[in-house]
Parts: structure tokens; C-alpha cells; sequence
């Protein structure tokens, strides 16, 4: 972090002019297109301006006449314009000192002419831009101090042109982009200071573009992305420093990607309302069911992860080293009713078979000598069926559902 700072600093002293010229430490707002014509008549040599710049008005085509400015010192403001299309005049703005704002523009398209913003000091939000579709024009911007907002924007499709950022200083919201299936563009993301929240985004598939971010300081909350199937992507997130919370996101199968998260670095978990997602059993869940570090919630998922106690004995199969045959081990069907049938080319090879309910007790012993078992005297419900061969266990789980 420091020696990021420290590339920062020495970029901006490259690129803002020595010979600089401070203006408008009371800030000055702009509401009509003469006022920004006229602003460099009526401040010239201004390149940078100490206090708050609002921008705001249906009159606004164009920032031309902002051309000089290279910095702001608090706050920009790009606000409720009905008819600016892009943000030509801003070419020239290197940087920002606390908090950009770019929000409720209705015909906003394109941030090209952000090219040359390098540095953030607090805050950057993107919220309700519907014609904005990337972010290409930020390509430049390599540090934000807090947090990063990327809301509400209707005809977002991508988030490349955010490739410089390596880590942010707070935390990133990434919420109600319908069209967004993924956050490419953030390959070069490792870290952040606070929370992530990726939340109804109705097209989100995957998490594809997080693939190397490893910390999260804050929460991770992860919920109504109705299509959201896989979270792989996260392998690589190691620590967090709060909430693990995934809530509501109907196409979600399994927690594989959550596994190389430190458990003590986990405080509340929260597993809740996944219509499909039957596999929680991954490391990381384990290991902090095993020992709670705060209140934990696991409620309206499918079976097997429907609450703590299935967690809990679905961890106690895969602790249990098993070969690779496993991974081909299939019991069919599933859910199953009255028989279920094992693969024929294990005939012979099973010992025996245990099948244990949700609260590890087991309510059925057989010592298999066929491929076909007759499970009709196992009340409805998840188990774990235990296969015991000649040289390994395998562990699967099994549904019984309504006679």
C-alpha cells in the first residue's frame, strides 16, 4: 500500500503543470452551459479548484470550458444533468481529494474523458446513469482512498476500464446493474479496506473478474442475484473482516469458492433463503461451525445445507479421506423414494453400508451384497450415506423424499 501511494504521488507530480494555479477555495457550482463557457473568462488560470464543484442542470451539453482544470480539491459533483452525453472538458482532471460523484444523468454514455483521473481520496459512486454501459474511461484510475459504489446504472454491462485499481481503501458495492453478468474488469483487485457487497444484480452468473482479490476487510454479502450460480471466482479470498452473508440468490448450488477463507477471520456467518444450494460443506464452514466466532443463521436452503446440523454432519463426511473414486461415485436416483442403485462395476467390493440422518445418528446398517438397496423404511429427509469398500470410504449424500 505504501509503495502504491508512493508511485501515486510521484505520477501526480509528473503530471499536474509546475506551473499551478489554485482557485475557489468557497467551491462554485454550475447549473447552465454559458456558466461553463464563460469559466475561463471569468477565472483564468484556474487549474485547480480547492472547493466543492457541483455540476448539475438540464442545460448542460458539455464541459469544455472546464478544460484547465487538473484538479479538484473536496468534492465533484455530476448530478441530475438531462442532456450531457459525455464528459468532455474533464481531459485534463488528474485528480480528486475526497469524494466524485456521477449519478442520475439520463443520457451520460461515456467516461472516456475521464482518461487521466489517477487518484480518489475518499469516495468515487456511479449510481442511476441508465445510458452508461462501461467504464473504459477510468483506466487510468489506480487509487480510491474509501470506497467505491457502482449502483443502479440500468445498461451497465462491464467494468473494464477498472484494471489499474490493485486495492481500495474502503469498501466496494456493486448493486441493482440489471444487465451486469460479471465484474471483469476488476482482474487486478487484491484487496479491500472495508466490506464487498454484490447485491440484486438480476443478470449476475459468476463472479468472474475477482479471481485475485484475497482480503476483504469488511462484511462479505453476497445476496438476491437471482442467477448467480457459481462463486469459484473467490478462491482465492483468503481473510474477511466480518459477516459472511449469503442470502437469496436462487441459482446457487454450492459454497465452492468460500473455502480458503480463514474461519477466525469470519464473525457472524449468515446461509440463508438459497433455494438451490445444497453444498456448504466447503472448509471454510467447517471450520467455523466447529467453533463460532459470533451468531451463525442457516435457514430456507435446499437440503443439506437447510440448517447447522446438516452442515455439520455433511463436514463429517468429506473430513474423512477418501480416493478418487469418489469423485465418479454416483447413487441414482437422487432423491430417491423406495430403491436406490450403486454403480455395477462395485459389486462385490462394498463391505458395508451406513446411512446417518442430519443429526449423525444412523438409522441404517447393510451389508451390501448387491447394487440395488431398498431404502423405504427411511423416513423423509438428508442424509449421509456411507460406503465402506475394501480399501477406502466414500461418503455421498442422499435425499428421501415423500413416499
Amino acid at each position: 500500500m505504501k509503495q502504491q501511494c508512493v508511485i501515486l504521488a510521484v505520477i501526480l507530480l509528473i503530471r499536474i503543470p509546475v506551473i499551478a494555479q489554485p482557485c475557489l477555495p468557497q467551491g462554485i457550482t454550475f447549473s447552465t452551459q454559458a456558466q461553463i463557457d464563460s469559466f475561463p473568462f471569468t477565472h483564468p488560470n484556474c487549474t485547480e479548484i480547492q472547493g466543492i464543484v457541483y455540476i448539475t442542470g438540464n442545460d448542460i451539453t458539455n464541459l469544455n470550458g472546464l478544460s484547465s482544470i487538473v484538479s479538484v480539491g473536496t468534492d465533484l459533483y455530476i448530478r441530475n444533468t438531462s442532456s450531457l452525453t459525455d464528459l468532455s472538458g474533464l481531459n485534463n482532471l488528474i485528480s480528486v481529494g475526497n469524494e466524485i460523484s456521477i449519478g442520475g444523468n439520463a443520457l451520460l454514455n461515456s467516461l472516456d474523458d475521464l482518461g487521466g483521473l489517477a487518484y480518489v481520496g475518499y469516495a468515487f459512486e456511479l449510481d442511476y446513469n441508465p445510458s452508461l454501459n462501461n467504464l473504459d474511461g477510468l483506466n487510468s484510475l489506480a487509487f480510491i482512498g474509501g470506497y467505491l459504489m457502482i449502483n443502479d446504472n440500468s445498461s451497465l454491462m462491464s467494468l473494464s476500464g477498472l484494471n489499474a485499481l490493485i486495492t481500495i481503501g474502503g469498501g466496494l458495492n456493486i448493486s441493482r446493474n440489471p444487465i451486469l453478468t460479471n465484474p471483469g474488469g476488476l482482474e487486478n483487485l487484491t484487496s479491500t479496506g472495508d466490506g464487498l457487497i454484490l447485491s440484486q444484480n438480476s443478470s449476475l452468473t459468476s463472479l468472474e473478474g475477482l479471481s485475485n482479490l484475497s482480503i476483504i476487510g469488511g462484511s462479505l454479502a453476497i445476496g438476491q442475484n437471482p442467477v448467480l450460480s457459481s462463486l469459484e471466482s473467490l478462491s482465492a479470498l483468503t481473510s474477511i473482516g466480518e459477516t459472511l452473508w449469503i442470502n437469496d440468490n436462487n441459482s446457487l448450488h454450492t459454497l465452492t469458492g468460500l473455502d480458503n477463507i480463514n474461519a477466525n477471520s469470519i464473525a457472524d456467518l449468515t446461509i440463508s433463503d438459497n433455494d438451490s444450494l445444497s453444498t456448504c460443506e466447503v472448509l471454510s464452514v467447517c471450520s467455523y461451525l466447529s467453533s463460532p466466532n459470533g451468531n451463525v443463521v442457516v435457514q430456507n436452503n435446499s437440503a443439506g445445507c437447510n440448517n447447522v446440523a446438516e452442515i455439520e454432519t455433511a463436514c463429517r463426511a468429506i473430513s474423512t479421506p477418501e480416493k478418487d473414486l469418489s469423485a465418479s461415485f454416483l447413487i441414482y436416483p437422487n432423491p430417491a423414494d423406495q430403491i436406490i442403485s450403486i454403480p455395477s462395476d462395485l459389486k462385490g467390493k462394498i463391505k458395508e453400508v451406513n446411512f446417518y440422518n442430519e443429526n449423525g445418528v444412523r438409522l441404517l446398517n447393510i451389508h451390501q451384497g448387491s447394487n440395488n438397496i431398498d431404502v423405504s423404511l427411511l423416513p423423509q429427509g438428508y442424509y449421509i450415506v456411507e460406503f465402506i469398500l475394501n480399501e477406502s470410504i466414500i461418503h455421498k449424500k442422499l435425499v428421501i423424499k415423500n413416499k
